[in-house]
């Protein structure tokens, strides 16, 4: 398991290939999340539940620039 931290136009799958080349191995990706976008990251994130909840508290607006 690793992390990347990269500028867009970056192929993380293709990472994962290379990674196989340099290790004589092959390699693949089980598991590829995006955590940060822009301004956009996963921390500040809901799940879907609870924006389909109508019991949920949660106000949940999003201001777009």
């Amino acid at each position: 398991e690793f992390l990347v931290r990269c500028s867009k136009g970056t192929y993380i799958r293709s990472l994962a290939h290379d990674f196989g080349k340099v290790l004589q191995s092959g390699s693949h990706l089980i598991y590829l999340r995006r955590t940060k976008i822009g301004t956009f990251s996963i921390e500040d994130s809901y799940h879907m539940n609870s924006v389909y909840d109508e019991n949920s508290p949660k106000n949940i607006s999003i201001k777009l620039n």
